[in-house]
């Protein structure tokens, strides 16, 4: 049977539906820390990110009212990166470029001592999942991988897995862990001189960097290049074996991926020239290119929410201003709609219930943005 809505039914769902899609929008919060880098939204209203502040030095900052208040969680860590918390809101890990941090309580963290290494990303799946992507050893066996750590038991004890690739080309920078099992890591680097180490400085792409008095988002130079090597690789088996599943041919390091499931996942690279998004339905066997954007931008957030909405994220210079780059797909990469927020070059997305959070940041400070 077909049941017919009444027309004041009727006005009321198309009001409501203009509502939301007039009332959508990013918007920065008061926030305003040194540096911060992840987010993760634990519920609609409830967001932690990770961050550091000359002032009230590392750790997190926290909201309950979709950021119309804000609370410094800390001290904990040191150059924190990302940070994300498992379905109970509670447990979570806290990336940093000396280790990984635990908590049990959303309060205090410790480092997780079996670990030693360095990392911008760490995810969480179900109820007691945590995967960090990076560079680590194990400090009892001194076993190395570029490649996860990841612990299945709330952060009891961890994992280290290699991904088989070498890590001067395809260093691993994020992971997607979308089953119990089935994870995927993206890879890569980009043209820099070794010999100029810069201490106290964190490269978390080939344009922004990281120190201690904020970040500096810098342009590359086109014709220094000698190539932007990237990859995409799967496993099926829980860390045993890997595959390289997608290279971009010295065409592009990779930023953040994202699993919806096994089957549907979106990822973000770029080079010299500037950004693109890549993307699967049918867990890796091909990939497409969904999304190129302007000369010179960045992308380096990707969120799923669904086999066929997706957002990705970045930033760009447009004339003077340095504004952040939000695309939206709700057809599976097919068309997008840009959404731009002034000096909120996004680093990092998380979503909750349909509402949206990003780590932003520009040349004089880093925030929280919202999507709702």
């Amino acid at each position: 049977p077909i049941t017919k809505m009444s027309p004041l039914l009727r006005l009321v769902a198309v009001l409501a539906s203009v509502c939301v899609a007039l009332g959508a929008t990013w918007t920065a919060s008061d926030i305003k820390v040194t540096t911060l880098c992840g987010v993760s939204a634990v519920s609609p209203s409830e967001v932690f990110g990770a961050m550091a502040d000359n002032a009230l030095g590392p750790g997190l900052m926290h909201s309950t009212d979709s950021l119309k208040t804000s609370q410094y969680i800390g001290p904990a860590g040191s150059m924190n990166m990302d940070v994300a918390f498992t379905s109970n809101g509670k447990t979570g890990a806290m990336a940093t470029v000396s280790g990984i941090l635990l908590t049990q309580d959303a309060k205090n963290f410790v480092k997780v001592s079996t670990l030693r290494g360095v990392s911008q990303n760490v995810e969480a799946y179900g109820s007691s999942f945590l995967g960090a992507t990076g560079a680590f050893m194990e400090t009892t066996t001194k076993k190395q991988v570029n490649g996860i750590a990841v612990s299945s038991d709330s952060g009891a004890n961890w994992n280290v897995f290699d991904i088989g690739l070498n890590s001067t080309d395809y260093a691993a920078r994020y992971g997607a862990f979308p089953a119990e099992k089935t994870w995927y890591v993206s890879s890569g680097s980009w043209p820099y001189d070794g010999a100029k180490v810069e201490e106290g400085v964190h490269k978390l792409s080939a344009r922004v960097h990281l120190k201690a008095q904020g970040a500096e988002i810098k342009a590359h130079k086109v014709g220094s290049v000698t190539g932007y090597p990237g990859a995409i690789s799967k496993t099926t088996d829980g860390g045993a074996t890997w595959t390289k599943v997608f290279d971009t041919e010295s065409n592009g390091y990779f930023n953040q991926i994202h699993c919806y499931d096994t089957e549907t996942c979106v990822a973000v690279a770029e080079n010299e020239e500037g950004a693109f998004a890549v993307s699967t339905s049918n867990g890796g066997a091909t990939w497409k290119n969904v999304l190129t954007a302007p000369a010179g931008a960045s992308l380096m957030g990707a969120r799923m929410l669904s086999t066929t909405e997706a957002w990705v994220s970045g930033g760009g210079q447009d004339g003077r201003s340095l504004n952040g780059y939000y695309y939206h797909t709700t057809d599976g990469g097919n068309t997008w709609e840009l959404l731009k927020l002034a000096n909120a070059y996004s680093m990092d997305l998380s979503f909750n219930g349909g509402v949206g959070y990003s780590a932003a940041l520009n040349n004089a400070y880093s925030t929280i943005a919202i999507y709702n």
